[in-house]
């Protein structure tokens, strides 16, 4: 489906909001009801970490909501800026729009989405959330169609999920409503932002309830990278729920077509000189994305011959994706309930973008290109020089500090296909020793992976929006003899992981929660898990592409032959937990948990083995325990949770020092422990008044570390788990009050977060850093105006660091970041949005 037909779907969509309100009076009024919120503990239901509907303040498991006032006041751009005030989770949303971005929860040593399962109504939108170079949430966009979120935090979350030993995040959005109800918004902001989102719900009849919703957007980016439309794209629903006597049938239908610039770290400090770079490049608003290098020819492999392929920085993460999904439950009598859902995703997802390397001096990249050139074209060559890529024109780097940057244009190509379905059977049984709801459940999905990495090295200058560079072979008397780049192309080249696979996965859970008495709970589960996958891995190899020409297109990387490789994985979780009742208003619970992780698809794509030998990579296993105490009374409400997990043999990459100090990027097998505190406090003084506040302590450490390249990492272990904060604050206060007839609320966030590191051994340092945003609205007659400034006072934070280059020298000890992502400068956004 193209953009102009998704912009016709949503003027459609909007033609019928403001036409067919009568149609919809007919059968009920226009009202809408309010949705419930979490001031209200008594009708906060949650349906996520449970076989049943029950009480969010008497889960005896940690769990979190966000409803639809607080995802209007978050204003989010992304779905990791949606849970960034969420207990216990820390997330990086730097990244941009459209996903890619990292997520840790309670210092568990990941930082993608590999260890959280991301749900839609209760079911994955794939097998796998975390690839290279593909992130769940990269499928998902939150518009006016999601209705709330629930967050597990560790828990039950792996007992109903294959994917979920740190928690699950469950995005629960529309199927209809028993009244008419829609929203229309237009927002603007930073970047000329122009967006349009539509919800419209209502019955079609007295069972058959409706909705039809979608966004469209456009704007140049959080951070200008010089070209237009930087994001630009969105997505169509339509969904509707059939009422049954004693239960109901529901699905939905969507599409979604978008594409976001990725922002890749910066350079930010001199390595000659160690001064600041802040002067060339803004680490708040700069980009190393740019118009010069934005449209490119690229060359690669084809069937081992060489060809090339063309790419626009444009198009950035772009996934082209359907999905589908039915579901249905019903009441069978005599205690029995039975539910089922089933999913089909498909679609590709284009990750076309700028990865950074690190900025080195310019005299000493030519210095190391000398030889190379000599071999090329003779040994006539006495000198290197630098012109404007694609041109003579010579360039001084005396004008960008005498630094360039080697940084990868990388393209991507994912094609994903997922159907699965999950089928539960709930009795509720009453005994003299308590009532029983004992569940039983089958999950069956089959699926398939396919991608193609093209990750080609270019050469830069070091400044906002860089120019590419050419260097130019010179001999004696200064005649050009040939180059050895090509446009800026230092080398072209393929990723590690270029292949496909078919998988299939298999799981069955048991669980039961017996209420031993009305204030005494018990409950436990067991899932087990089989995952067996087929494909193949493509082999790399080279070819001479131009034998006359640069020096980079005589060496092309590409696949050249395929290797079969297949692996058959199992995996138990299991969780047993209690609470107890004081009074509704007091609770006090705990859980011990056992799951595992498996690896990505690393085996298959990219024939990753253990260290030293042939064995494939190995199931983590997991440990979680959790106790917590939940207090609410008149303008008070706390949860304290204290959490601790162990983990075994979870592979992941990162730098490492050796025992001489050498620092390596190596991909590794570590075990990790960690233990903390987390709160969550609403206090709400006076009325018209709340402040939130979400704190968390932590001792994340590296308790084991190997190689799989042999190097020894010793220096590693008792070091803090990468990117993992000890400490992280959210403060929310609120004012809500009328003036007349109209409703205002002034809002705002303070957030605080401290030291990180970036790397295994904790030689780079993420600095501590704290922001302020600031939100107001005002509201009359269902039409509501709001305004947000994100970032007010401008601060650099950095939520990632020397990810792609080595750390500074040998022996040098702990330093902070020498290129590093921070949280966007100051930005705003303005919505106009009516509601009916």
């Amino acid at each position: 489906m193209k953009t102009s037909v998704m912009i016709h779907l949503l003027g459609a969509a909007s033609a019928l909001a403001l036409t067919g309100t009568a149609a919809f009076a007919q059968v009920a009024p226009p009202t809408a009801e309010a949705p419930a919120t979490d001031s209200d503990t008594s009708t906060d239901i949650v349906v996520t970490g449970t076989s049943t509907r029950q009480r969010k303040f008497d889960a005896p498991y940690s769990v979190s909501t966000i409803d639809k006032a607080q995802i209007a006041d978050a204003a989010p751009h992304s779905v990791a800026d949606l849970l960034a005030a969420t207990p216990g989770i820390t997330v990086e949303a730097s990244g941009g729009e459209g996903g890619g971005e990292n997520v840790v929860i309670r210092g568990l040593p990941w930082s993608g989405w590999r260890l959280i399962d991301f749900n839609q109504d209760g079911m994955p939108l794939f097998e796998s959330n975390t690839e290279r170079f593909m992130n769940i949430d990269q499928f998902y966009r939150v518009d006016l169609d999601t209705q709330r979120v629930e967050v597990v935090r560790g828990g039950t979350a792996p007992l109903f999920s294959n994917n979920a030993p740190g928690g699950v995040v469950n995005f629960i959005t529309n199927h209809g409503t028993d009244t008419y109800q829609g929203a229309l918004r237009l927002e603007s902001g930073t970047g000329n932002r122009a967006r349009t989102d539509l919800a419209v719900s209502g019955p079609l009849s007295d069972r058959l309830l409706v909705s039809i919703s979608g966004f469209y957007r456009r704007d140049d980016g959080l951070r200008n990278p010089g070209y237009d439309n930087a994001d630009r794209g969105g997505q169509f629903k339509l969904g509707a729920t059939y009422k049954l006597d004693g239960g109901k049938i529901w699905g939905d239908v969507k599409y979604l077509n978008d594409r976001s610039i990725f922002y890749t770290a910066l350079p930010l400090v001199d390595p000659t000189t160690g001064a600041s770079l802040e002067g060339l490049i803004d680490p708040r608003d700069g980009t190393l994305s740019s118009p010069a290098f934005q449209r490119v020819t690229l060359r690669t492999l084809a069937g081992g011959q060489p060809t090339t392929i063309n790419r626009d920085l444009a198009d950035g993460i772009h996934p082209d994706v359907w999905t589908a999904t039915l579901g249905a439950d019903h009441e069978l009598g005599a205690g029995f309930q039975i539910a089922a859902t089933y999913r089909h995703m498909e679609g590709t997802t284009g990750f076309d973008t700028i990865l950074n390397g690190a900025p080195v001096s310019a005299a000493s990249f030519l210095s190391g290109r000398l030889a190379g050139a000599r071999t090329a074209f003779g040994s006539g060559v006495s000198s290197l020089r630098y012109v404007v890529a694609g041109t003579n024109t010579l360039y001084d780097p005396a004008t960008t500090a005498n630094l360039v940057m080697a940084n990868t244009w990388a393209s991507i190509r994912t094609r994903t296909r997922y159907d699965a379905g999950d089928i539960r059977l709930t009795k509720t049984l009453d005994t003299p020793i308590g009532r029983h709801a004992l569940t039983g459940g089958i999950y069956y999905s089959d699926y398939n992976y396919s991608q193609a990495q093209s990750l080609n090295s270019l050469l830069v200058n070091v400044k906002n929006q860089p120019i590419a560079l050419d260097v130019q072979a010179l001999n004696a008397n200064g005649q050009v003899l040939g180059n050895v780049t090509e446009n800026g192309f230092i080398s072209y080249g393929a990723g590690s992981q270029n292949g496909s696979l078919d998988g299939r996965s298999f799981a069955f859970y048991l669980a039961d929660s017996w209420q031993v008495t009305p204030a005494w709970s018990i409950d436990a589960g067991i899932r087990r898990v089989s995952r067996k996958q087929d494909g193949v891995q493509g082999i790399l190899g080279t070819v001479n592409a131009d034998p006359n020409g640069a020096v980079a297109a005589r060496s092309v990387a590409g696949v050249v032959s395929n290797v079969a490789r297949s692996e058959d994985l199992k995996g138990t979780s299991w969780t047993v937990g209690t609470g107890y009742i004081f009074s509704r208003d007091a609770n006090v619970f705990g859980r011990y948990t056992r799951s595992f992780s498996y690896p990505r698809f690393d085996t298959i794509l990219g024939g990753a083995t253990l260290p030293g030998s042939t064995e494939p990579l190995p199931v983590a296993k997991v440990q979680q325990a959790e106790a917590g105490f939940k207090f609410a009374t008149t303008g008070l409400r706390v949860t304290t949770t204290g959490f601790w997990s162990k983990f075994d043999r979870l592979n992941g990459g990162t730098q490492v020092a050796a025992a001489d100090g050498t620092i390596t990027n190596s991909n590794i097998i570590f075990d990790t422990r960690t233990y903390g505190v987390e709160v969550e406090a609403v206090v709400s003084p006076f009325a018209g008044f709340d402040v939130s506040a979400v704190g968390m302590w932590q001792d994340p450490k590296i308790v084991r570390v190997d190689t799989l390249t042999g190097v020894n990492a010793q220096s590693s272990q008792g070091g803090d788990i990468t990117r993992v904060p000890r400490v992280q604050l959210t403060v929310q206060p609120s004012y809500g009050f009328e003036v007349g007839a109209a409703k205002a609320r002034l809002y705002g966030t303070f957030f605080t977060i401290g030291r990180r590191f970036q790397d295994a051994s904790n030689l780079s340092r993420l600095p501590a850093y704290s922001s302020v945003d600031l939100g107001a609205s005002v509201e009359i007659d269902g039409l509501e105006l709001r305004g947000a400034v994100n970032n007010v006072f401008d601060v650099v934070g950095l939520t990632e660091g020397n990810a792609r280059a080595a750390v500074i020298g040998t022996g040098t000890g702990v330093l902070d970041a020498t290129v590093g992502r921070s949280i966007f400068g100051r930005n705003f956004t303005v919505a106009l949005t009516k509601r009916w």
